[in-house]
């Protein structure tokens, strides 16, 4: 997240954007494994779940992931109605 603000604010342009992962942390993993996107809810796979997803920039949807588990992918008490991927999240409502 913090290169992707530095492009963002500076204007630079890193070159390896493919090398630019997520930060596996405890809301980005559980929202891509609640997503279906990953089989587990590891560092590893959560990285690999996101290259799949966004092979361009893994790294680009990590801001996205992490505001979905803070606001709404909780761990307990989900408010998975209220969140704006509901349509696509294999694991609605069965928290």
């Amino acid at each position: 997240m913090t290169l992707l603000l530095i492009e963002s604010v500076f204007g630079a342009r890193f070159r390896d954007r493919e090398g630019l992962d997520i930060k596996p942390d405890v809301h980005t993993m559980r929202v891509l494994f609640r997503l279906g996107l990953s089989e587990t809810t590891t560092p590893e796979a959560a990285t690999a779940a996101a290259r799949k997803a966004h092979p361009e920039c893994p790294g680009e949807l990590d801001a996205a992931l992490w505001i979905i588990g803070q606001k709404w992918c909780f761990a307990d008490n989900p408010n998975c109605f209220l969140c704006p991927v509901n349509n696509y999240c294999e694991k609605i409502a069965t928290y």
